[in-house]
C-alpha cells in the first residue's frame, strides 16, 4: 500500500529552519527539482535604503529570505528582527504561462561583501563570511583589492639605515552552495616562499582578484580568508629584525619609561592647553609631514590616514574637556543633516519612475495608488524651484534668489557661501558658485555628492531654527540628561544629589531661567498660560505625574514593589525622598532606572513644548504635518501623553483594572495582526497559482480576493502573542468561521468549480502554520521570582509527572516526554524562588532566561502520535482523496 509522506530537509545548523520540503505525490519529493526550497539571508544596507528610504534603520537589524515553489517561481521577504514580514516580492524566471511586465527594467546592484562588523580577526588571520541571496540567475562579478601596508623602521645596527618589513599574505575566497557540487575557490598570494624584500624603494604587491561566474537562483556563502604569511614574519623576525633592529636593553626600556612617568609636565595638560597644542587640522598636517622630512605643500597617498590621526587626537582632547558622550542634540543634528543627502535624505530626493514606465509624472498610477514621480518639487527639497511658503529665517522674497538651493550653499556660523570639506573649508575639489552649480542636474549633483556637504545645506532644513534655538539656549541641559542617563545605580544617584526632590535645581532646564519660562499657548483643551515649565515638571515630580494621582517617585517605588493590579501595595507607595530603603540593592537600582527613564521622558515633553512655541511657523507646519509628503519630524511636538507609561497608569486607575488591561493588549495585537498576516498575501497568492485550474480561470482575481480576505481573516484569528507571525488555523478561544485556511479554500474551489488533486488542494499553502502545530518563537525572560505563570507551570509539570508515574527526576521527565533539556539545578533555583526562598528582591537582577516550555503559553501537547491516530488520519486521508495512492519513502 503507497502512503504519501512529505519529507523535509533542514538547515545544518541548530536554528530549526527548513531548507527543502516536498510536496504530496512522487513528482514533488525532494531531489526531484519540484520541491520547495527555502533560502536565509541579510539585505545589504543599499538595498533596503533603495526600497524604504533611510527611515528603515540598520541592515542588520533586517533579514532577506527566499522560497522557491515547484514551479520554479521565487518569493523574497524583508523580515524584521520580531519577525514580521515587511515587504515581499516575486523574483526568478518568467513562467511560461505569465508575460513579463512592460516596464521591467534590467539593474546592476553593487553590494559590499566585506561591510564593517562582519571582519573578525583570529590571531593572524582576518575571516569575514556572508549570505548572498540570489533571486535570478546570471553573471555575478567579484572584485577584491587589498594594497599591502610596509613598515619602515630605521636600523641602529648600523645606524640610520632604514629597513623595510613588507606585509604578505595569503588569500581565499570560498563560493559555496549545498546544490554546488564543488565550491568556487579563489586564491591569491602577494610573495614567492623564501623570497622576502627588505627595501623601501619598493612596495609590496597588491592582492586583486576581479572574477566573474554564473550563480544560479540560491543561496550563497561568501567566505573570504586573509593570512599574514608565518613563513614571511619568522624570516623577517630571525634575519632581520633581531639583528638589525633590537637596539635597547630591557633595562633601557625600564628607565625611559620611569622618565616619562615622572615628567611632571605630561601631566599638566588641561583642555585648553591640549587644544592649543592640537590647532587646526592644517596646523597638524604642516607638522605631521615636516616630522617625516616631507614637504607640507607636497600631494600624500596617506591623506586619509593623517585625518584620522587628528580626529582621534580631537576625539582625546574632547575627552579631556568632558564633553565625551553625544546629547540628542548631537543626534538630532546628525538626522538632519541625513535628510539632506541626496538621493537618501527626505529633502534630498530626485525624480524616480516608479511605475517602471520609462516617464517622469506628476501623478502616477502606482500598485493602485495615485502618486507623485517627481519627487524634487517637493517642497524643502534642495531640488525643487518652487518657492514654498516661509519657513524659519528665510522669506518667500528671499527665497526666490535661492532656488534650487543647492546652488546656493550656506554656512551660518561664518556667512561663506561654498560647500566644506571634511574639516569645514573650502571644498577645492568642487566650484561652488551657482552658476557653475547649476550645471548639475539632480542626478549629476547626487552622484559626486559629498556627505559632509551636508552641512552646507543644513541652514536650508525647514527645522533649522528649532536647532538653532536649542543648540543656543538648551545645550547645558541636554548635556547635563546624559549625565543624568549614565547614573545607573542608586548610590551613584545618591552621591550625584538626585534622590531628592531637589534634583529640579541641579537640572540645567528647570533650575534656570528656561525653567521660569511660561507656557504660551494651550494645550488641548487646557490653558496652561499661567504656568511655568518648573512648576508644570514639579507637579509631575511630586504630586500627578501624567494623570496618575501619583508622584514620579511613587510610580517607580510601585512598578518595583506591586504586584500588576495590587491597588493596597499601590496606595501604600511613599510619595517621595527621603526613602527607608533597606535590603535588596538591585530593588533600589531598578527603582532609580525606572524614575530616571519617567524624568527625562517627561523633560523632553516640556523641552519640545518650548522649543515648538519659540520657533512657530504656520505655514511651514503645515506642510510638514500634512501626511501626503510622507515627512519625518525631527523636533516632535510632545503635545499628548508623551510617555508610554500612561496606558499602564489609565489601567491602574481604571475602574475594572483587569479589563482595562485586556482592552489595550487586545487593541496593540489586532494591530500587529492586521499588518502581518496582510504581509503574507504575495506569497499566498504565488502559492495558489501554482493550480493551474485556478490560473487560468477567468474568474481568477475575484477568487484570489476572496480568498486573501478568507486567510487574513483566520490569520489574524491565529495571532497571539506566542503566535506572532500568525497561523492557519483559528485560536480554539476564538472561534468563529471559517476555522482554517483549508476551509476557505475548499469553500471557494468549490464555489469555483475547481476540482482537488495534487497540485490543486486546500493544503497547498504552508505558512504560517497551524495554531497548535506550532513551536514557541523564543525563550521567555523572567523578572518575578515568584511569577504566577511559571510557577504554575512548574506545578503543573510536576503534576503531569505523578499521573505519568514518572521515577526520575523533573528534568529528566521534561526530557523524555518533551525533548527540552532543563538543568534540574535550575529548576529547583526557580522552584525556590517560587516559595520565596530564593532571594528578599522584588525582581531578578539581570532577568532570567527561561525556556519556552516553562512559559504558561506553550503547548504541552506531544508532538508524536499512536498508531491508532495514524490509522485514523490515513482512513480519513482515503475517505477524501480516493485516486491517491499513499507512499511511505
Amino acid at each position: 500500500m503507497d502512503i504519501p509522506l512529505l519529507k523535509r530537509f533542514f538547515t545544518p545548523d541548530a536554528t530549526g529552519r527548513v531548507a527543502a520540503q516536498g510536496g504530496v505525490g512522487p513528482e514533488y519529493q525532494l531531489n526531484s527539482n519540484r520541491e520547495t526550497k527555502y533560502f536565509y539571508g541579510a539585505p545589504d544596507q543599499k538595498e533596503l535604503d533603495a526600497l524604504f528610504g533611510t527611515e528603515v534603520g540598520d541592515a542588520s537589524h533586517y533579514f532577506k529570505n527566499m522560497v522557491r515553489d515547484a514551479n520554479g517561481q521565487y518569493s523574497v521577504s524583508y523580515v524584521d528582527m520580531s519577525g514580521r514580514t515587511i515587504a515581499t516580492a516575486l523574483a526568478g524566471k518568467v513562467p511560461d504561462s505569465l508575460e513579463q511586465l512592460p516596464g521591467y527594467q534590467t539593474r546592476y546592484f553593487t553590494r559590499n561583501l566585506l561591510s564593517s562588523g562582519n571582519n573578525q580577526v583570529k590571531d593572524r588571520t582576518v575571516e569575514s563570511s556572508t549570505t548572498l541571496v540570489v533571486g535570478f540567475a546570471g553573471m555575478h562579478d567579484f572584485y577584491y583589492e587589498l594594497s599591502p601596508l610596509s613598515a619602515e623602521i630605521q636600523e641602529c645596527k648600523p645606524e640610520g639605515e632604514p629597513v623595510c618589513y613588507d606585509c604578505y599574505y595569503d588569500l581565499e575566497i570560498r563560493i559555496s552552495s549545498p546544490c554546488m557540487e564543488e565550491p568556487i575557490v579563489i586564491t591569491r598570494r602577494n610573495f614567492t616562499f623564501g623570497e622576502y624584500d627588505v627595501s623601501c624603494a619598493t612596495a609590496a604587491p597588491s592582492l586583486i582578484v576581479e572574477e566573474s561566474f554564473f550563480l544560479e537562483e540560491g543561496e550563497y556563502n561568501i567566505t573570504k580568508t586573509l593570512r599574514l604569511s608565518k613563513d614571511a614574519q619568522d624570516w623577517y623576525r630571525e634575519n632581520i629584525f633581531a639583528i638589525k633592529n633590537i637596539c635597547k636593553s630591557v633595562q633601557d626600556l625600564y628607565e625611559q619609561n620611569y622618565s616619562i612617568l615622572v615628567d611632571a609636565e605630561n601631566c599638566s595638560l588641561d583642555c585648553t592647553s591640549c587644544e592649543e597644542e592640537l590647532g587646526t587640522y592644517a596646523d597638524f598636517r604642516a607638522a605631521f609631514l615636516e616630522s617625516q622630512g616631507v614637504d607640507p605643500e607636497t600631494e600624500v597617498p596617506y591623506e586619509a590616514e593623517i585625518q584620522a590621526s587628528y580626529q582621534h587626537a580631537a576625539e582625546a582632547c574632547k575627552l579631556l574637556c568632558e564633553q565625551t558622550a553625544e546629547n540628542k542634540l548631537d543626534m538630532l543634528r546628525f538626522l538632519m543633516l541625513q535628510d539632506l543627502i541626496p538621493d537618501e535624505g527626505q529633502y534630498a530626493l530626485t525624480d524616480r519612475d516608479l511605475n517602471g514606465n520609462g516617464i517622469i509624472e506628476e501623478t502616477a498610477s502606482v500598485n493602485g495608488q495615485i502618486v507623485s514621480e517627481k519627487l524634487s518639487n517637493k517642497p524643502f527639497n534642495i531640488f525643487s524651484e518652487k518657492i514654498p511658503h516661509r519657513y524659519h529665517s528665510i522669506t518667500r522674497q528671499e527665497y526666490k534668489t535661492l532656488v534650487p538651493v543647492y546652488t546656493h550653499p550656506f554656512n551660518p556660523a561664518n556667512e561663506t557661501r561654498y560647500y566644506v570639506d571634511e574639516n569645514g573649508n573650502l571644498d577645492t575639489r568642487i566650484n561652488s558658485l551657482p552658476a557653475e552649480l547649476a550645471k548639475y542636474s539632480p542626478d549629476g549633483f547626487t552622484t559626486i555628492f559629498r556627505d559632509n556637504w551636508a552641512r552646507s545645506l543644513l541652514f536650508y532644513h525647514p527645522e533649522y531654527d528649532k536647532l538653532k534655538f536649542a543648540e543656543e539656549n538648551l545645550s547645558a541641559s541636554y548635556d547635563w540628561d546624559v549625565v543624568l542617563e549614565n547614573t545607573n545605580t542608586w548610590n551613584a544617584a545618591v552621591t550625584a544629589g538626585f534622590i531628592s526632590n531637589n534634583i529640579l535645581n541641579l537640572d540645567p532646564f528647570f533650575g534656570g531661567p528656561m525653567g521660569e519660562e511660561r507656557v504660551k499657548f494651550n494645550i488641548g483643551f487646557i490653558d496652561l498660560s499661567f504656568i511655568k515649565f518648573k512648576e508644570l515638571m514639579s507637579r509631575a515630580l511630586t504630586e500627578n505625574y501624567q494623570k496618575s494621582g501619583k508622584s514620579m517617585w511613587q510610580m517607580a517605588w510601585i512598578m518595583v514593589n506591586c504586584k500588576e493590579i495590587d491597588k493596597s501595595c499601590m496606595d501604600s507607595a511613599p510619595n517621595g525622598p527621603p526613602f527607608s530603603l533597606t535590603g535588596c540593592e538591585s530593588d533600589k537600582d531598578k527603582m532609580w532606572q525606572l524614575f530616571k527613564t519617567m524624568y527625562l521622558s517627561e523633560k523632553d515633553r516640556w523641552l519640545s513644548v518650548l522649543i515648538h512655541q519659540e520657533t512657530v511657523h504656520e505655514d511651514r507646519d503645515k506642510i510638514l504635518n500634512n501626511s501626503a509628503y510622507g515627512y519625518q519630524r525631527r523636533f516632535l511636538i510632545l503635545l499628548g501623553k508623551g510617555n508610554v507609561m500612561q496606558d499602564w497608569e489609565d489601567i491602574v486607575n481604571a475602574n475594572n483594572p483587569e479589563e482595562a488591561a485586556g482592552s489595550e493588549i487586545d487593541e496593540a495585537m489586532e494591530e500587529l495582526a492586521e499588518s502581518t498576516c496582510k504581509g503574507y498575501i504575495s506569497l499566498w497568492e504565488s502559492k495558489l497559482l501554482e493550480c493551474e485550474a485556478l490560473r487560468d480561470h477567468p474568474d481568477r482575481e475575484s477568487i484570489l480576493r476572496k480568498i486573501m480576505i478568507g486567510l487574513v481573516d483566520v490569520c489574524k484569528r491565529g495571532t497571539d502573542g506566542e503566535h506572532l507571525d500568525g497561523a492557519s488555523t483559528v485560536n480554539p478561544i476564538n472561534g468563529g468561521s471559517p476555522e482554517s485556511f483549508e476551509e476557505v479554500i475548499r469553500n471557494a474551489f468549490i464555489e469555483a468549480g475547481i476540482a482537488e488533486n495534487d497540485i490543486c488542494h486546500p493544503y497547498i499553502i504552508d505558512h504560517p502554520q497551524p495554531y497548535n502545530k506550532q513551536t514557541p518563537l523564543s525563550n521567555s525572560v523572567l523578572i518575578d521570582p515568584q511569577d504566577e505563570c511559571t510557577c504554575g507551570r512548574l506545578q503543573q509539570l510536576e503534576t503531569n509527572k505523578h499521573q505519568d508515574a514518572f521515577s526520575g527526576t523533573l528534568s529528566q521527565y521534561i526530557q523524555a516526554k518533551h525533548g527540552v533539556t532543563i538543568r534540574q539545578t535550575f529548576i529547583d533555583s526557580l522552584q525556590s524562588g517560587c516559595k520565596g526562598e530564593l532571594t528578599d528582591c522584588k525582581q531578578y537582577e539581570p532577568p532570567i532566561e527561561i525556556p519556552a516550555i516553562l512559559d504558561c503559553e506553550s503547548s504541552l501537547t506531544s508532538n508524536c502520535i499512536d498508531c491508532s491516530q495514524y490509522t485514523n488520519l490515513k482512513l480519513e486521508f482515503i475517505a477524501k482523496y480516493p485516486g491517491l495512492l499513499i507512499c511511505l519513502l
